[in-house]
């Protein structure tokens, strides 16, 4: 059985956790069952609600208060949770809609996109976009077609967003900025949308090399507000989800939903297939290690072959432990992944994918830097001695003062 190749991962201390757990795969037959024994047991609600809240699980946690009723589940809860999937499903709307006249305008200038997560995600994995929170939009672009989308979509309203910054970076500083970021972020004020073009699904400095080329190639579509739109190919979603997930070192719930509910919505993944090309691109631990959680906390069966090559991969287990310990004690440290930490190192299994990770976070200056001194650019060199003086001489001082300065304020 899958649930016996990961017997020494924690199980939850919390009935409030056991339930969010069952909320994960959005079973209904475990939900009526289960759930029903858990809340009979005795629920902490006030617990149990705020940490759905911070992990976005709260559709799911909604969509299980009404699935067992006012009988089961405190009258006023069951009535909250059916105005909060109504106001979710309203704004999920408005976002289906800004996604539909990003596709438009890019598809009539010759840009190509692929959306992934936000609404895509919510109609392939939960089957109604209106059962995943998501608060902006995602699309993957060829990199070369960065600055020609930026000029399209401004002509329908969104502006790019950069956060602590007035004046535009010079050419210079945009350049690498687009390089080690691997995205831009833009707004649109008329319906409040933040849209987050995509080259690449994580910073340049985590490492993550992968094969775009053939992630294009095996790109479908999905039916979105009856529209065909571009989608990953299933495998390759499965593939995003644990590299998002580990990317983010798991600290949502809603991320292990997402994966648990991905596998499930594709009974015929080509797991074969998804492991060659995570082994060859070097992020084989990433994908066990999400597939060790979504097996144990969320109770997705998977192949054998799979689930015996998740059990054989100790440093996944051992890092699964520690996300699901945290997750199921309400909360996950939240730390920026532009800094060294030891979970993205442990997370990769390839030594030259370790290294590089180190080499590229000491070394890549990033927007950050550049508000700290405004140079032409022709010095832009000067900005790794301010990266290095700012990340590893001050900013650790401050660290260090900040406690004692507020608590001397």
């Amino acid at each position: 059985m899958v649930a016996d190749l990961f017997d020494g991962l924690a199980v939850p201390a919390r009935p409030e956790a056991a339930f969010l757990r069952l909320c994960l795969g959005g079973d209904p037959a475990r939900v009526d069952g289960e759930g029903r024994d858990l809340v009979a047991a005795g629920l902490d609600w006030t617990w149990l609600v705020q940490t759905a809240e911070r992990g976005a699980l709260t559709p799911s946690v909604c969509t299980a208060f009404l699935h067992l009723g006012a009988d089961v589940v405190p009258a006023d809860l069951v009535e909250a949770a059916a105005v909060h999937l109504a106001d979710l499903a309203e704004r999920n709307g408005v976002l289906v809609a800004a996604l539909l006249d990003v596709l438009d305008a890019l598809d009539a200038a010759g840009l190509p996109a692929i959306p992934f997560k936000g609404p895509v995600l919510a109609r392939v994995a939960y089957g109604d976009v209106g059962l995943r929170r998501f608060r902006d939009l995602d699309i993957l672009m060829h990199p070369g077609d960065a600055l020609a989308a930026e000029a399209v979509l401004a002509d329908i309203g969104f502006t790019q967003l950069l956060v602590g910054r007035d004046a535009p970076m010079t050419p210079v500083q945009a350049a690498a900025y687009r390089r080690y970021s691997g995205q831009d972020l833009m707004f649109r004020q008329a319906d409040r949308v933040a849209l987050e073009p995509h080259w690449a699904f994580a910073p340049r400095t985590l490492a993550l090399d992968l094969d775009y080329a053939g992630l294009w190639s095996r790109a479908g579509t999905v039916d979105l507000a009856g529209r065909a739109v571009p989608s990953l190919g299933p495998e390759d979603m499965v593939t995003l989800l644990c590299l998002h997930g580990g990317k983010e070192k798991w600290t949502r719930l809603q991320w292990v939903a997402d994966l648990a509910r991905a596998v499930a919505a594709h009974p015929d993944l080509d797991w074969d297939a998804l492991l060659g090309r995570a082994r060859d691109q070097g992020v084989a631990r990433l994908v066990r290690l999400g597939l060790a959680l979504v097996a144990r906390m969320a109770g997705t069966g998977l192949p054998p072959a799979v689930a015996a090559a998740v059990a054989a991969d100790g440093a996944a287990l051992a890092l699964a432990a520690q996300v699901e310990a945290d997750l199921d004690g309400g909360s996950r440290p939240e730390t920026s992944v532009y800094e060294l930490n030891a979970f993205h190192w442990r997370a990769r299994e390839r030594w030259r994918d370790r290294l590089a990770y180190v080499g590229r976070t000491l070394a890549t200056p990033r927007h950050t830097h550049y508000l700290i001194l405004d140079l032409p650019d022709r010095l832009f060199p000067a900005y790794y001695p301010v990266k290095w003086v700012h990340d590893f001489l001050l900013l650790p001082v401050w660290r260090l003062v900040r406690p004692l300065v507020r608590r001397g304020g």
